[in-house]
């Protein structure tokens, strides 16, 4: 008995001098600072250096010391779907601490907006409770935490170069447009094509993740058209894609391919597996005015080797390899206007395919213009040259409608009230 009375007197004792060490510690000022140079992030720094002590960074390596932080969105319809990760920690030289929101997506990040009426805020759920070098303890209340912070804002242009980190790669792998050829044969025929580029990851359940884990991806890449012997149609199927790519400001992207390629009557046909590296650059042209906000992708440029297995209906089959390179790059044009220019060149090695050895290749244009509340862009597409599996030459002149993967508006929208 004697015992447990000097055990609780011992506790008691205990817990009353921890709290005679606890202060309340003030909010001297909250700062945001956005990481555009690595891997994209937003941090929040709560400046207490006005107490004159030191945080200790160790307190909080227990998780069950650290408050409960949790992301609140005012006046939204709908939840949002891709939430950022939260992490918390003492900030240099421990004059305060830093709330980190990492794993950043275009569904959380276009709420972000450069005005007042975000609808994105943090909201401390419990106390803040400081450990300080000397071994004592400080709290900031959740109630004065709330009060102070304000909604998260970022500035159009910091959006726009999140968007583009994470997106750029997707926007440039997934594409369609689909139309009419006008007739320039003096026949009576009509021409429709198709046009499709798509790309996602293994398994399918992680198709639309927000941070999928998987790095092997299936991909198509094609033009058809109701005319079978238009030598700028081609179909290439990747059922093997290995990826790896960091979302950064100007990220790169690694890919090696296991498919086949081919024309669309399937005269010209081969086995393929190509090694390529894509790099996003500045962008270097600007048609939009301040008045004019948009999204605007930064070019990307690509370069590799494919070795491939031709086996063809035209000759004996042959082994043999390519170098290639292309650049793809969306400009928007004022409000509404886009212009899409697309170039690839390609040295082939062997006799059969290129007697002549001589570099060759396509370019294409594409002018499009915003249809509303469709999701579609009209669009005028010129496409020359020679593509790289049957070496012909063909030009083609196109109208027709562009799907509108970007959805620039959307990414920019304020949220419902």
């Amino acid at each position: 008995m004697k015992k447990t009375i000097l055990l609780l007197a011992l506790t008691l004792g205990l817990t009353v001098a921890k709290a005679a060490d606890t202060l309340e510690v003030n909010i001297d000022s909250i700062q945001l600072s956005v990481n555009k140079k690595s891997n994209f992030s937003i941090r929040i720094n709560v400046f207490t250096g006005s107490s004159g002590k030191t945080i200790s960074s160790d307190y909080w390596l227990n998780g069950n010391n650290q408050p409960l932080v949790q992301l609140v969105y005012k006046g939204f319809t709908q939840t949002v779907k891709c939430t950022p990760v939260i992490n918390l920690a003492a900030i240099m030289a421990g004059k305060g601490f830093g709330i980190k929101l990492s794993s950043l997506s275009p569904d959380f990040i276009k709420y972000l907006q450069a005005s007042g009426d975000s609808a994105v805020t943090l909201q401390f759920v419990t106390n803040v409770t400081l450990a300080f070098t000397d071994g004592t303890f400080g709290t900031i209340s959740n109630t004065t935490l709330n009060a102070a912070f304000g909604n998260i804002t970022i500035t159009d242009s910091a959006r726009a170069d999140y968007i583009g980190a994470v997106r750029n790669f997707y926007y440039y792998q997934n594409k369609s447009d689909f139309g009419i050829e006008p007739n320039n044969s003096g026949s009576n025929n009509t021409v429709y094509f198709v046009t499709l580029k798509n790309q996602n990851v293994y398994p399918a359940k992680n198709t639309a993740a927000c941070s999928p884990s998987g790095r092997l991806y299936w991909s198509l890449d094609t033009r058809l058209s109701t005319n079978p012997a238009d030598s700028l149609n081609y179909l290439k199927v990747y059922p093997i894609n290995l990826k790896l790519t960091k979302p950064t400001q100007y990220a790169t992207d690694i890919s090696l391919q296991l498919g086949n390629e081919a024309n669309q009557t399937f005269n010209n046909k081969r086995v393929s597996v190509n090694l390529a590296i894509s790099q996003i650059v500045p962008n270097f042209v600007n048609l939009v005015t301040p008045n004019t906000p948009r999204l605007r992708l930064k070019p990307i440029l690509t370069a590799g080797v494919k070795g491939y297995y031709d086996y063809s209906n035209d000759q004996p089959h042959f082994f043999s390899g390519q170098a290639f390179a292309g650049g793809y790059y969306y400009i928007p044009i004022y409000t509404n206007y886009a212009l899409i220019v697309e170039g690839n060149g390609f040295y082939d090695f062997s006799k059969e395919r290129n007697p002549d050895k001589k570099v060759k290749g396509n370019y294409s244009l594409i002018l499009g213009t915003e249809i509303p509340k469709t999701g579609f862009k009209a669009m005028f597409k010129y496409i020359n040259g020679q593509t790289d599996i049957n070496f012909k030459q063909g030009q083609v002149i196109a109208l027709g409608l562009l799907m509108d993967f970007i959805q620039e508006k959307n990414n920019t929208r304020k949220p419902t009230p």
